[in-house]
């Protein structure tokens, strides 16, 4: 998929309301050269973040999203969410692991049947957050 889609974002989109997680950003892909969404490289920077029994696949709004690749449950998808309070100084990448990494299938086909794709309910919160003062409406070219 990752090969196939060439580091393809989604057409519009996607939220997982549950995981408070927005698939907006293209997936990783593989490369001949290192690249901010070359697989391996990008995977070999978040070795703090995964263990080996992991393969980031994409960053999302709020954290990055991984695929099992070892182990029990190969094939299901992991969320990892950023700046998680749960988190601990002195923790090891195991620890983490373990203790952070949030199921969001058992495949990446229950992964994707999660996802409400571009949901209104983005549009008008945005609103909300630049009316409010809280962030700023940004053209978009093209």
């Amino acid at each position: 998929f990752l090969k196939a889609a060439g580091g393809s974002a989604p057409v519009d989109a996607a939220l997982d309301a549950e995981l408070g997680l927005l698939v907006d950003q293209p997936f990783f892909t593989v490369r001949d050269e290192a690249a901010v969404n070359d697989l391996v490289y990008v995977n070999k920077c978040l070795r703090d973040h995964f263990t080996k029994d992991y393969l980031g696949v994409a960053f999302v709004q709020g954290g990055i999203l991984a695929v099992k690749v070892r182990g029990q449950d190969v094939g299901s998808v992991w969320f990892c969410p950023y700046d998680d309070a749960r988190d601990q100084d002195g923790w090891s990448v195991q620890e983490r692991v373990e203790r952070l990494l949030l199921p969001c299938g058992a495949d990446f086909d229950a992964f994707l049947q999660r996802l409400a794709g571009n949901p209104p309910e983005l549009e008008t919160v945005a609103n909300l957050m630049v009316d409010g003062g809280f962030a700023r409406a940004v053209p978009v070219e093209g």
